[in-house]
């Protein structure tokens, strides 16, 4: 396999493994605010943690084939407040600053914060 398929097919795992976590986060947030009726802040945070470990875990493992040390663990969280420190940046730019409206910060949430969040992971999280 050349090394353009190589680095595709991780990019292909990092993604499933993002989704993954996405809908854990989901499932989580939503079980624990609408059916046992806790705070949605609190089911928030129990949801983002959840797919913290979901995420370190499928990343070190599958995504990337590395060992899951305590150097990479706290990387990766480094690297998890990166991602949100950027989307956070670009909902303040893009609607606060810009006042556009929010569904036109989707694209960098989705698509931008990813792939920044992929290369700080691959060179720096998990290398």
């Amino acid at each position: 396999m050349s090394s353009a398929h190589k680095e595709m097919a991780t990019i292909a795992r990092f993604g499933v493994v993002g989704i993954f976590a996405t809908a854990v986060h989901a499932a989580v947030f939503l079980g624990l605010s609408e059916t046992a009726a806790l705070n949605a802040l609190y089911a928030n945070w129990i949801g983002f943690s959840v797919a913290f470990a979901v995420s370190l875990v499928g990343h070190s493992r599958w995504t990337f084939n590395t060992e899951l040390t305590s150097g990479r663990t706290i990387r990766f969280l480094v690297t998890a407040a990166i991602g949100l420190a950027a989307n956070t940046g670009f909902v303040y730019l893009i609607v606060d600053m810009l006042d556009f409206r929010p569904a036109m910060v989707l694209p960098f949430i989705v698509f931008v914060t990813p792939a920044l969040v992929y290369v700080v992971s691959k060179f720096w999280a998990f290398a």
